[in-house]
């Protein structure tokens, strides 16, 4: 009886994996890059985007999340 070559494939460890880090925020979504959008090389979490939409134009919060986007490009 011949043993199936698949048996030995082992699942990948991930140790010391890079993780998305939000841009604005610095913090890392525990969905990881599917808490978020990708932004070229930078990275927006979903707290941020959701504040960002909600927020009304000219208030600190909506500034804060600017300057943070504005860092990005």
């Amino acid at each position: 009886m011949q043993s199936n070559p698949l048996s030995s494939v082992r699942k990948p460890v991930y140790r010391d994996c890079v993780l998305p880090r939000c841009s604005v925020c610095r913090s890392v979504p525990s969905a990881g890059i599917r808490g978020g959008l990708k932004l070229g090389k930078a990275f927006l979490c979903q707290e941020c985007e959701t504040i960002l939409m909600e927020t009304p134009v000219g208030s600190a919060e909506y500034h804060r999340i600017m300057d943070g986007l504005r860092s990005i490009f």
